[in-house]
Formats: structure tokens, sequence, C-alpha cells
């Protein structure tokens, strides 16, 4: 099972919900992957040359974007962050794939990077081209997460560490009761067990951010059209006999 195979299968439906204003959810916490914020709003040119220089500089625009988000969204939820970890050991395939990729789209860059030092002489087209490159090579470093965490203790706000990636973390805190339901755009939590997941995050014509949403008590539901689908994942969910779905 993939999951792909997941959304497209049993969340069917829900993939297409409406937008939910966070007004509906005044003074409840929720626990935030971080690294979907990082991701989301490193996309400045200068955020892409710090991550991308030799050594890596702090991206100044990302963390101003995160205090951005983090006093708009916080007019009406709590936000608690978690920070990933390390990846675990079934994800080495994939951790290799992604550096291969950000190596092949930074080939052009670092072609034209080492002509320079040798003196040689690179034509604008072949510039532009090693510019583009770069940028497609930036991503989060560890001086933005020691940034952005020293930004954290300095205003007092929540925050968790997680030994490998974030979404165990996340689901364990709305187990404990700490966070009433989880801000992420991984399809994973759903699968590992979410109650409340906040996604698709994107922003109205008045600046305020909106979600959709997505209920795992509403997908366990016998009203669900698609639950018939579900009985296909007999390791994440269980059918009784009188068509009731539980985890």
């Amino acid at each position: 099972m993939t999951i792909t195979n997941w959304w497209s299968d049993a969340l069917g439906n829900f993939k297409s919900s409406e937008y939910i204003d966070l007004t509906t959810f005044e003074g409840m916490r929720f626990a935030v992957d971080l690294s979907i914020f990082m991701n989301k709003f490193l996309f400045s040119d200068i955020d892409k040359l710090a991550t991308t220089s030799n050594p890596a500089y702090p991206a100044p625009d990302l963390l101003q974007n995160i205090m951005n988000i983090h006093a708009n969204l916080s007019r009406y939820i709590t936000l608690v962050y978690v920070f990933d970890g390390m990846a675990p050991p079934h994800k080495k395939g994939t951790k290799e794939k992604r550096l291969e990729l950000r190596r092949k789209n930074g080939k052009d860059w670092l072609t034209q990077h080492n002509r320079a030092k040798e003196n040689k002489t690179i034509s604008e087209e072949e510039l532009k081209a090693a510019t583009a490159s770069r940028m497609s090579m930036s991503h989060p470093t560890a001086i933005d997460h020691a940034a952005i965490r020293k930004w954290m203790v300095e205003n007092d706000i929540e925050h968790y560490g997680s030994i490998y990636e974030a979404d165990q973390q996340l689901i364990q805190l709305e187990k404990d009761g700490i966070v009433d339901g989880i801000i992420s755009e991984d399809g994973d939590e759903i699968a590992l067990g979410a109650k409340r997941l906040l996604c698709k995050m994107s922003r109205k014509s008045n600046g305020d951010y909106q979600f959709k949403l997505f209920e795992r008590e509403r997908l366990l539901s016998v009203s669900n059209p698609y639950q018939s689908k579900l009985c296909k994942y007999p390791d994440l969910i269980e059918c009784t006999g009188s068509g009731i779905l539980r985890s």
C-alpha cells in the first residue's frame, strides 16, 4: 500500500472539501509540522542564495515569513511546533534520491562555478542557466533551524523535537491531549491515526489563511461513501460485519 493509494481510495471525497475559516477552531491548540512551513516559505532569491552558499548563512526572509504566519494564525489558535529529526532507516533510499535530485538540478551551477574558478569565459545564457540551477538546489539548512528555534526560545513559543520525522511526534501530542489537532501537508498523518488534520493551506484576499479539514471520525463513519474502499487496507482499518469501521 502506498499513501497515494490511500488518498485516492480511502479519502475520496474529502479531497474536495471546502476551505474552513480558522475562526472555527478559535481557542484550540494545533501541532505544526515545521518543515512544511520552512519549505513553503523559502522562496525569495536572497534566501535561495543564502542556503546554497558555501558556507551557508541564515535565510533572512524565511525567518521573517515564519514570524509573520505565526502572528497571523495565533490570532485564533495556539501553535505548537515540531521539528523534524533524522530520517528513519527505511527512508534512506528516499533521502538519497532527494540528494541526487538536488545534485542533478544543480549540475549547471556547479559546472559553471568550476569554470569561473579556472577563469574561463562564461556566456550570458550559461550564466542564466547556472543561476536557475543554483536556485533549484535551495532548501532549509541546519542554520535556519537554529535561527527559528532561537526565535521560539526568546519568545516562549512551545516547540518539540523528534527523534525521526515529525509525523509520530505530531500524532502523539494529539493522542496525549496536548494539542487538539495537527497542521501538515503530509498525508501520512491520517493513515497513522491523526484525529484532526488541517492541510492545503491557502491565503484569502484579506490576508488571512484558511485550511481544508480532514477528520478521522468522518473518515471512519458509515456515511463515508468511500467506506468499501477503506477495507482494502486491513493494516490500517478494520471492517466489522456491521459495516462499522474502526482503526
